[in-house]
Parts: C-alpha cells; sequence; structure tokens
C-alpha cells in the first residue's frame, strides 16, 4: 500500500474474530494496532485498495505499533533485548564457524 492509501479519513473496514468492523478511519486502525486490539493478521480494507489484505501489509499499521512499544519499555527491557540478540548472533557466528571446521575436516581427511 502507498501513503495515498492512507489519506482516506473514513471508509475503512477490518475484521476481527470473523465480524466485520466499520467504516473507521486510519488513524482509529493505528490506535487498535498500537493498543494490540488490532492483530497484524487481521484483514482491513479501504476503499482506495479495494481489496482485503492483511493489517501488517498496510503500512505504518505496526511500525507505528513497535516504535509505542519500544517508547513505553523502560530501560531494563531495552537491555534486555539487546542482550539477547546479541547472545543470538554469537550462537549463529559459533555454529557457522564449527560448520566450516567439520567441512574443512571432511575435505582434508582421505
Amino acid at each position: 500500500m502507498t501513503a495515498g492509501d492512507m489519506d482516506v479519513p473514513s471508509g475503512w473496514r477490518y475484521q476481527k474474530d470473523g465480524s466485520e468492523h466499520g467504516p473507521v478511519g486510519y488513524t482509529a486502525l493505528q490506535k487498535m494496532a498500537r493498543s494490540g486490539k488490532l492483530a497484524d493478521d487481521d484483514l482491513v480494507y479501504s476503499p482506495t485498495v479495494g481489496r482485503w489484505v492483511k493489517a501488517w501489509e498496510v503500512t505504518g499499521l505496526f511500525d507505528l505499533a513497535a516504535a509505542a512499544a519500544a517508547k513505553e519499555a523502560g530501560p531494563d527491557d531495552l537491555a534486555l533485548a539487546r542482550r539477547r540478540r546479541i547472545m543470538v548472533a554469537v550462537v549463529a557466528v559459533n555454529v557457522a564457524v564449527v560448520a566450516i571446521i567439520g567441512l574443512v575436516l571432511l575435505l582434508t581427511v582421505k
């Protein structure tokens, strides 16, 4: 979806738990995404697009939700998330090194 699709002030519809809701404005959808009332796999419809799409496909809905969650997260939460990302990267590097060593040994052993 393009930025022009977001200009529709109302007329957005969404499907939640098998029921269709709306029309609502794009700003209302953003608030719902931020609060967790709209899931990324819920369907949304905009008259300018003319079809139902997953909410995560709509530019800005879940980008804003992630930014709001990060803003609300305390420094401890952010530090923990950073440590987890570093640990995952270290494990990935170690697995790659072991794989390379195994490949070298396999190729050099006769």
